[in-house]
């Protein structure tokens, strides 16, 4: 690193203080990548896709001997931070005008040892014009339109006429935005970059799954029934850690999954388990949720929740016969009002469900068991596993017999 780090905020009219910690003077004398990204939303497609674009940076860092550079705050550092870790890959945060409390001696000393670079500017300055501008090259995973990251790129486009800035090219099925966005970079003078998918194989229905009669989803109080839903970000059970090792790591279900009901479904007969998740009750009680009404009711009335982007049922789930649950420990939801739930005891605080004002939710006619449902404790009779077609049958195709309920 030839030119200092002064000059090359200059070149991008910044004047800063700019300071580096002894661990990260040390690594002067090495290419300097900086790894950038719009913000990635919630979309579990996308952050697949940009972990491949993750992953390949730090092999081709680690081979090539480079250090990555990424903005403390922005949206790829946790993802960056812990695909380094991954990877063994050496990285520097570089903090602009973050604060720091200069009182505490140990915070101090912990900070010297860390590779770090603090830059301290009027409030204006951008975490992502910063650290573009101070790196020898750039990986950009994922570039939205008129956003920061890609005013600093092109910024760095027009003064640096070297092929420095590599552009992750998407599926437009994924964003149409940002491939458009690539697209034009590429023709200021980046470099495009295309990550080919893992290799998957679809799986294909099996002839000797066995198909049981769905005429069971017609009828009201055998069966109690559970819909998968579409799922963003970790799935239950799983932490935000383990869900970004996951996807960062690859492999051919963590590359391709969407999250689609019947992805959750497949996760589920996998697993053999329903985890529980704490969101349908206040967030402090995980439980599994079913309702006792009949499967072909809940699909004919459902509706799509635009506070929640997902409809309400889907076409895929598992039911369980209901004296079967009953005796595995469920139990029906309690409903009433805030005010009523004073009175119930603590340990059925799992059960209750309050009316609702805008949705009377006494129609779901609800049952809960606190805790993951393990589905090798039932007699494979007293399940049933369902799907919308018969083209998704050998993906769930195992122990339980599975329902086509259109």
């Amino acid at each position: 690193m030839l030119e200092s780090l002064d000059d090359r905020l200059r070149r991008f009219e910044i004047n800063a203080d700019v300071k580096l910690s002894p661990a990260a003077d040390g690594l002067r004398g090495q290419v300097w990548l900086a790894l950038t990204s719009s913000h990635l939303g919630k979309s579990t497609r996308l952050h697949a896709q940009v972990c491949r674009y993750i992953s390949r940076a730090m092999i081709d860092a680690r081979q090539a001997g480079r250090v990555v550079l990424v903005a403390a705050g922005s949206a790829i550092e946790p993802w960056a931070m812990r695909a380094a870790d991954l990877f063994a890959v050496p990285m520097i945060r570089v903090a602009v005008n973050e604060p720091i409390d200069e009182h505490s001696a140990d915070l101090g000393r912990a900070l010297e040892s860390q590779p770090r670079i603090e830059v301290r500017a009027d409030d204006t300055l951008c975490r992502d014009t910063t650290v573009v501008a101070l790196a020898d090259r750039v990986d950009c995973v994922f570039c939205r339109p008129r956003g920061n990251v890609q005013r600093s790129l092109r910024t760095r486009l027009q003064r640096d006429h070297e092929p420095t800035i590599r552009i992750a090219i998407h599926d437009d099925r994924v964003d149409k935005k940002a491939q458009r966005t690539a697209r034009a970079l590429m023709d200021c003078g980046a470099v495009g970059w295309y990550c080919c998918p893992h290799g998957v194989t679809d799986p294909s229905p099996t002839d000797s799954a066995p198909i049981h009669s769905s005429r069971w989803a017609l009828t009201r109080g055998e069966w109690l029934v559970h819909c998968t839903r579409s799922s963003q970000g970790p799935w239950p059970g799983q932490t935000d850690r383990q869900h970004r090792d996951a996807l960062l790591l690859g492999g051919p279900a963590s590359a391709t999954a969407e999250r689609t009901p019947l992805d959750s479904l497949e996760r589920i007969i996998r697993m053999r388990r329903l985890v529980a998740s704490a969101i349908a009750s206040d967030r402090a009680w995980p439980v599994v949720c079913f309702s006792e009404q009949s499967l072909g009711r809940l699909l004919a009335e459902r509706s799509y929740r635009s506070h929640l982007h997902r409809w309400d049922y889907e076409p895929y789930g598992v039911a369980i016969r209901k004296s079967a649950a009953i005796a595995a420990g469920f139990q029906p939801v309690i409903y009433g009002t805030a005010k009523d739930r004073r009175w119930i005891p603590p340990r059925d605080q799992f059960r209750f469900q309050a009316v609702g004002k805008t949705y009377d939710w006494t129609r779901e006619c609800e049952w809960r068991i606190a805790g993951d449902v393990d589905l090798d404790r039932f007699d494979r009779r007293d399940v049933r596993v369902f799907v919308a077609n018969q083209a998704d049958v050998g993906r769930v195709a195992g122990r339980f017999a599975v329902s086509v309920v259109g």
